[in-house]
């Protein structure tokens, strides 16, 4: 809000984007701006409007940054079609973290789940016994989604079944 408002009611605050109008709030001084791209320069600027007409923007610069991707740790076989993912936390402003797997050798990424930003561990299950799966965790954020993290490999595994066909052979 304004340290005068000129004598007169603010009747708008209005957001741009370098010379070009983006929004406005009204008269709260709260707006979310949504669609914005990663990596780009945005130069924003508020005007303060009153019946008298319109402030200069006060300028501020944002770039809009995705979060970092967290470190997988481990990958290890649970139970039966089970593998279990240790991590270390995302850094920078993150919302969730995604756990993404594929059959070895796949081309193609699919998310298992979507965590809260705090976790640091999942249990995949459904997984085929003797199939190798990788890995990664991808962060996400207001912005997007981060890069893929490191990838492990792991096998999972069960015992294996009791032997069939055992003859008692007596003499």
């Amino acid at each position: 809000a304004p340290a005068s408002n000129g004598g007169s009611a603010v009747l708008e605050y209005r957001v741009l984007n370098g010379d070009t109008f983006v929004a406005s709030a009204g008269t709260s001084t709260d707006l979310v701006v949504s669609g914005l791209l990663p990596g780009t320069d945005y130069i924003w600027s508020v005007q303060v409007c009153n019946i008298a007409g319109c402030t200069d923007g006060v300028a501020a610069a944002s770039t809009p940054t995705l979060p970092t991707a967290p470190v997988l740790v481990s990958a290890s076989s649970g139970e039966n079609g089970q593998v279990s993912l240790e991590w270390s936390a995302a850094s920078g402003s993150v919302s969730g973290v995604q756990v993404q797997q594929r059959l070895l050798g796949a081309a193609d990424w699919a998310t298992v789940s979507t965590l809260s930003a705090s976790a640091t561990a999942s249990v995949v299950t459904g997984l085929s016994n003797g199939s190798a799966y990788q890995f990664r965790l991808v962060a996400s954020n207001s912005s997007g989604d981060s890069a893929g993290s490191n990838v492990l490999t792991v096998t999972p595994f069960t015992v294996p079944d009791a032997p069939t066909g055992v003859l008692d052979r007596k003499s």
